[in-house]
């Protein structure tokens, strides 16, 4: 067999090709992308593969065609409300927004609701793989929204809370302050599959706090998804005597400054 570069490559997948490889009898085989084959017939998968939303059918046993770039990127297929009974019929592996429209301009966007299994762990049932904690991590971040096929589809948002569905416990709601973009959102006629991953921050984030009341307690709330610098002062900015403080960082977007009496001042967080 001639080395697999040799060969000339197909620039367009569609459900009649054909990939070459072993079953789960570790027999080797070939398998279509889409069609109706399956049994001795020459192989074949049971659902149509899906490629620019040509198809009325998803594959759901191709699972490994999703090449992410960010540890944190994460793959969802987009679904609005009309694609269900209802907008609680939520389902695994996506995104949805509380609207019936197929396409929904990223600029009009201002929360999302994730499933906890993204699309890719979402196909490995019984027990597929959860990302809730990393798209936490996301909190106060910007974050890049785009479509797989096409990356110049996109929009960049900061991402401002990450809250568990009450009545969907598998689904989170994060909130999103949009920024710029390019194109929509799209369901129609299938769901399109799009990437979320961290994007370009600002340079060194920082936060001044302000101590107007008096206090031996200074609550800072920086939410810079850190835990920063602490410079603090007593007096007014900019002619503040700076002091030693005490810090307690309680997480990584507050922290508290103790001191041995009441005062006023500010703080640079950095």
């Amino acid at each position: 067999m001639a080395r697999i570069s040799t060969y000339s490559i197909d620039p367009v997948l569609n459900n009649l090709d054909k990939l070459h490889g072993s079953d789960e009898l570790d027999v080797t085989r070939n398998f279509r992308l889409g069609g109706t084959g399956g049994g001795t017939g020459g192989g074949g998968t049971s659902n149509t593969f899906i490629t620019n939303n040509t198809f009325t059918t998803k594959n759901n046993s191709i699972t490994n065609y999703i090449t992410e770039c960010d540890p944190r990127a994460l793959a969802f297929l987009f679904n609005n409300n009309g694609l269900h009974a209802s907008g609680t019929d939520y389902k695994g592996g996506t995104i949805n927004i509380s609207t019936n429209l197929g396409n929904f301009p990223f600029a009009n966007v201002t929360t999302l609701k994730f499933s906890k299994f993204p699309y890719a762990t979402h196909l490995n049932n019984p027990s597929p793989n959860t990302a809730q904690n990393i798209l936490a991590e996301h909190l106060n971040l910007k974050v890049i929204i785009y479509y797989i096929e096409n990356p110049n589809i996109y929009g960049i948002f900061k991402v401002t809370s990450f809250v568990q569905d009450s009545s969907n416990t598998n689904f989170y709601d994060m909130g999103l302050t949009h920024i710029s973009s390019n194109g929509n959102l799209c369901c129609t006629p299938l769901a399109d599959l799009y990437i979320i991953e961290p994007w370009a921050q600002d340079g060194d984030l920082h936060y001044t706090h302000v101590q107007n009341t008096a206090s031996s307690t200074w609550t800072v709330n920086h939410n810079l998804g850190k835990r920063p610098a602490i410079q603090a002062f007593t007096g007014n900015i900019p002619s503040g005597q700076q002091f030693e403080a005490d810090v307690e960082h309680v997480n990584n977007n507050q922290c508290k400054i103790y001191l041995s009496a009441d005062n006023s001042g500010y703080v640079y967080c950095n």
